[in-house]
C-alpha cells in the first residue's frame, strides 16, 4: 500500500540530484558523480514507489541504473553500486499485474539477488546494509530461510534492535531450519526482550510463542536443558493453549 512520505522529503532530494548534477558536468572523466547522482536518483525512486507513483519511479530507476552501469563500466571495482544494480533489477522482476506490462519492465529477481550478492562480499561500506537488504527480501518476498542461514543470524548479531530479522529467526525455526546458529540467536532475542527490550506491536512478535517455538527446537536437537529453560517460560506465559502445550513438553519423559 501507499506510505506517507515525511514533508521536504522530494524538496531535498531535488537538492541533491542538483548538487551531483554540477558535480557531473565538472568531474566528468570520474565515476562518482555519476554514482552519487544515481543515488539521488534511486532514493527519490523508492520514496515514490512506496508512496504508490509507479511511472516516476520506473523512470527515476531508469535513469539511476543508467548512470550506475557508466560508473561500472568507468570503475570496475567500484562493487558498492552493484546494491543500486540489484534493487533496480529485482523490483523490476517483481512490480507484477498491469503495472508490468504498462511499463514492459526488463527486470530478472535471480539476477537482481545476484548483484546485491556481489556486492555484500566485494563492496566496502554497502556491503553490510546490502547483506540485509538481500536477506530480507529472500525472507519477506521468498520465504526462503534455508538460503539466508547462516547469514540471518550473522545479521542478528550485527543489528541487535533489528525487529524484522529477530522475527525472522522464530519464522525460520516453525519452518523446520532448526540449526544450532538459529537456536543461539533465538535465545539471544529472548534474552534480550526478558532484559528490557521492547519490540512494538505492529511487528506482531509473541514471546510466549517464540519461547515455545525454540524448546521445541532444543527438544528435537536433544538439547534437554536448553530447551526447558525456553518451556517454563512458554508453560507460564498468558495464553492458556500455549502454556498448556509447554507443559505437555515439559511433562514427557
Amino acid at each position: 500500500g501507499r506510505r506517507r512520505i515525511f514533508p521536504g522529503f522530494f524538496d531535498q532530494c531535488e537538492l541533491l540530484i542538483a548538487k551531483a548534477k554540477a558535480q557531473q558536468q565538472a568531474f566528468q572523466d570520474s565515476a562518482y558523480p555519476r554514482y552519487y547522482l544515481a543515488a539521488g536518483y534511486g532514493v527519490r525512486g523508492l520514496a515514490r514507489l512506496y508512496a504508490g507513483s509507479y511511472f516516476s519511479s520506473y523512470r527515476d530507476g531508469k535513469r539511476g541504473a543508467a548512470l550506475l552501469k557508466e560508473a561500472v563500466a568507468m570503475q570496475p571495482d567500484l562493487y558498492n553500486a552493484y546494491m543500486g544494480l540489484g534493487q533496480f533489477e529485482y523490483y523490476c522482476g517483481t512490480l507484477g499485474g498491469v503495472i508490468q506490462f504498462l511499463l514492459a519492465l526488463p527486470g530478472d529477481p535471480d539476477k537482481g539477488l545476484a548483484e546485491l550478492k556481489t556486492c555484500e562480499e566485494k563492496a566496502t561500506y554497502a556491503a553490510w546494509p546490502c547483506k540485509a537488504y538481500r536477506v530480507k527480501l529472500l525472507i519477506t518476498d521468498r520465504h526462503d530461510f534455508k538460503a539466508v542461514e547462516p547469514e540471518l543470524a550473522a545479521l542478528v548479531a550485527k543489528y541487535p534492535g533489528n525487529y524484522d530479522f529477530a522475527k525472522a529467526v522464530f519464522t525460520a525455526l516453525n519452518s523446520g531450519l532448526n540449526t544450532a546458529a538459529l537456536r543461539r540467536s533465538g535465545e539471544d532475542v529472548l534474552r534480550r526482550l526478558n532484559q528490557g527490550w521492547v519490540i512494538p506491536p505492529y511487528i506482531k512478535f509473541d514471546q510466549q510463542a517464540s519461547e515455545l517455538t525454540l524448546g521445541q527446537a532444543y527438544l528435537d536437537a536433544s538439547q534437554l536443558s536448553q530447551a526447558s529453560s525456553q518451556l517454563q517460560g512458554a508453560a507460564i506465559g498468558p495464553k492458556p493453549d500455549l502454556a498448556k502445550r509447554a507443559q505437555a513438553l515439559l511433562s514427557k519423559p
